[in-house]
C-alpha cells in the first residue's frame, strides 16, 4: 500500500515515504486521526536545548572553532548537534538529538509544498510576534492568535500555534528564565554586550517560535500526503524538530567569538 501510494505522488514528494516511516513507525492506518502520537514533544525540546546550553563550552571544543573561523564559516545546526552527540556522558539526551538529526533533511523538502494560504499566515504571525519584548507577552499574543487562526481553516498553523504557548512555558524555569546561568554568562563574559539577559532570552524563544510554526507546517504535510490520519502528530514532531534546529542555532551564534 505504501509503494503504490508512493509511486502515484509526485517525484518531489517520494522522499516522504522515507519521513512518513520515521514518523510513525509502526503505522498501520488506524480509522482515529489523533491516535498516532508525536515522537517528539516540548519537553523533548526543553531538554535538549537545555543540553547544549549547559555544555556549550564542550560543543565548541569539539567542533574544532578553529577550523571553522579559518574557513570564515560558522557552525550549522546539524553541525552542533552531531558535535553534541560526541560530548560524553555528559549529555543524557542524545535518542533525541539523533532523531532530530534523521528527521531535518526530510522535514526540509516540504518547503516546496507549503500552500500559499499557509505561508502568508506565518509569515504574519511571526512578524507579531518579533514586535514582542518577553515570553509572557509572547504567550498571551499566541493564545489570542489562536482563536484567529482555527484548526478548521488553519490546522497546522493552529496545532504550531498550540504547541508554542505549551513550548514557551515548559522552558518557562531554564531555557526561558534569566536566572538560567547560560544567559547570566553571556553578559559576565561580555558576549553580545549590547544586549540585557531579558533580551538574550527574547531571542531564543523567537526563534523556537518561528521554527516550530514552519516546522507544523511542513510536518502536516508529510503526514496527511503519507499516513492516511490527521496532522497533528506529525506537525507537533517536525515543529519541535525545527525549533530545537533554530535554538541550538542561537544559542551557540551568542557564544561565537
Amino acid at each position: 500500500m505504501r509503494l503504490r501510494r508512493c509511486l502515484r505522488a509526485p517525484l518531489v514528494l517520494t522522499l516522504f515515504l522515507a519521513a512518513s516511516l520515521l514518523f510513525f513507525p509502526n503505522y498501520s492506518f488506524p480509522e482515529s486521526r489523533e491516535s498516532i502520537k508525536a515522537r517528539l514533544s516540548v519537553k523533548d525540546h526543553t531538554m535538549v536545548v537545555r543540553a547544549v546550553m549547559e555544555n556549550y563550552p564542550l560543543i565548541l571544543r569539539t567542533l574544532d572553532v578553529n577550523k571553522f573561523k579559518l574557513q570564515n564559516k560558522k557552525p550549522s545546526p546539524t553541525d552542533i548537534l552531531k558535535a553534541a552527540l560526541k560530548v560524553e556522558e555528559r549529555i543524557d539526551v542524545k535518542d533525541r538529538i539523533r532523531l532530530v538529526l534523521q528527521l531535518l533533511p526530510l522535514i526540509e523538502v516540504a518547503q516546496k509544498e507549503m500552500s500559499a494560504s499557509d505561508r502568508e499566515a506565518g509569515k504574519a504571525i511571526i512578524k507579531d510576534i518579533e514586535e514582542l519584548q518577553t515570553v509572557p507577552e509572547m504567550i498571551k499574543a499566541l493564545t489570542n492568535m489562536h482563536a484567529k487562526y482555527p484548526r478548521v481553516e488553519y490546522e497546522s498553523l493552529s496545532i504550531g500555534i498550540e504547541i508554542s504557548i505549551d513550548m514557551l512555558r515548559n522552558g518557562g524555569a531554564s531555557i526561558y528564565s534569566a536566572d538560567f546561568k547560560y544567559y547570566r554568562h553571556l553578559v559576565e563574559a561580555k558576549k553580545r554586550s549590547d544586549k540585557t539577559i531579558s533580551e538574550h532570552v527574547n531571542d531564543v524563544a523567537k526563534r523556537d517560535v518561528k521554527g516550530l510554526l514552519i516546522g507544523a507546517v511542513r510536518g502536516c504535510l508529510i503526514a496527511t500526503m503519507f499516513t492516511g490520519g490527521g496532522c497533528a502528530a506529525g506537525a507537533a514532531t517536525a515543529g519541535i524538530a525545527v525549533a530545537i534546529e533554530n535554538s541550538v542555532d542561537e544559542v551557540i551564534a551568542k557564544v561565537w567569538d
